[in-house]
């Protein structure tokens, strides 16, 4: 259900020049939430942190959404955090399966997979890795996909997307697509 190298990072915590690399399998949809660095920042400063690991997102989803993924981080844990990603960047590969999906199926980011209610500043990062999504023919879609931010509040200087994002077998159209952000709140 929770998932990541730390649980929660504080507003007090830094991560500074740090470079995550292997794999990260979810597999139990229920819902989820889950970053390669972290599942929850509640405002810790992140510079210079890169995640080269692929994350593979599959699995039987028996609520209404499979959650929060994010390259980084998972989501934000409190209402009026205040933190930043300073020179971060996701390179791995984000690879869904979304069939077990529900309508509204979660946001997903590069960098981080939501920041509601939260004001959080990017600078200099960037997506580089490939996001693919296979629907296997079904109706399903999810909530928002961004390069960096799937769902959230904050301000960009700087930021780009270079990874492709790709859905296969999609029988519906889908919302809130976008190479920096999904949807801003």
């Amino acid at each position: 259900k929770e998932l990541g190298l730390f649980h929660t990072l504080d507003a007090t915590a830094a991560v500074k020049n740090l470079t995550l690399a292997g794999s990260m399998t979810i597999s139990k949809i229920d819902p989820v939430t889950a970053g390669t660095l972290a599942v929850f920042n509640n405002g810790a400063a992140l510079t210079g942190v890169t995640n080269t690991a692929a994350i593979t997102f599959s699995g039987l989803k028996t609520s209404s959404t499979m959650g929060n993924l994010g390259g980084l981080v998972g989501q934000d844990k409190a209402d009026d955090t205040v933190g930043s990603f300073v020179d971060c960047s996701n390179k791995g590969k984000i690879n869904m399966n979304l069939a077990d999906s529900g309508q509204d199926s979660g946001r997903i980011g590069g960098i981080i997979g939501m920041t509601e209610a939260a004001e959080w500043s990017y600078t200099n990062c960037v997506n580089e890795g490939a996001m693919t999504m296979d629907f296997n023919g079904t109706n399903k879609q999810f909530h928002s996909l961004g390069g960096i931010l799937g769902y959230g509040y904050g301000s960009f200087e700087k930021c780009y997307n270079r990874g492709q994002i790709v859905m296969n077998n999609a029988k519906s159209a889908n919302r809130r697509i976008g190479g920096i952000a999904g949807c801003i709140g």
